[in-house]
């Protein structure tokens, strides 16, 4: 809805350990280190050397089992490839997929745990 912002910082997931929480209407992803959680209410997809192996959508849920390959992955970079699109890549040619796919509803929600820092809010 809002879009990610291209400047977005969130340097502390670097070399973090993935934690996958599973909710009803939403993934979070929380990371072992740098203070960060990413909550997703969009499309979510996981790919392996390039190839979409898992999609999570609020209304389908998981499109395959698959995605348990990321569970406990360590993050060797992020990028926000244009306002729409977050990446999160992971060691063994994994990458998450992070869509801000809807004009309507929120689809994403970064959240610090530096009280200083607002939530960024997609």
């Amino acid at each position: 809805m809002h879009g990610f912002p291209l400047d977005l910082n969130i340097d502390g997931i670097n070399g973090a350990v993935l934690h996958l929480g599973l909710g009803q209407h939403s993934l979070q992803l929380g990371f072992d280190e740098g203070g960060v959680m990413i909550c997703v209410e969009g499309l979510f997809k996981v790919k392996e050397h390039g190839r979409v192996i898992a999609e999570w959508t609020q209304d389908k849920k998981w499109s395959s089992l698959a995605f348990q390959k990321i569970l406990d992955g360590v993050v060797i970079r992020y990028k926000v490839v244009n306002a729409r699109l977050l990446e999160i890549e992971l060691e063994d040619g994994l990458t998450l997929q992070i869509h801000d796919d809807s004009e309507n509803y929120e689809t994403a929600q970064i959240y610090f745990e530096d009280a200083g820092r607002p939530a960024v809010i997609v």
